[in-house]
């Protein structure tokens, strides 16, 4: 009923494609790397908020790094 009265014009309808397109494979590997790192905050947001790629790119390239660099470069310091 409700999407019925929607009607979106065919040049509306390239760009939504279009941005999908795009989203879409940034989501997915955003997300996969949050769960592979065990950032269920991360995993949430990416998973809620819709930024058309661009919170997605910044945790691929630049968050994801951070926490890979600090698990490999050493370990943890100790209490002694």
């Amino acid at each position: 009923m409700f999407f019925e009265a929607i009607t979106i014009p065919s040049q509306m309808q390239w760009v939504l494609v279009l941005m999908l397109l795009w989203t879409i494979p940034f989501k997915g590997v955003a997300m996969w790397k949050a769960a592979t790192n065990k950032d269920k905050f991360w995993f949430w947001t990416l998973l809620i908020v819709n930024t058309i790629g661009i919170l997605e790119i910044l945790y691929i390239f630049w968050l994801s790094k951070d926490k890979q660099s600090r698990e490999v470069g050493g370990t943890l310091p100790s209490n002694e």
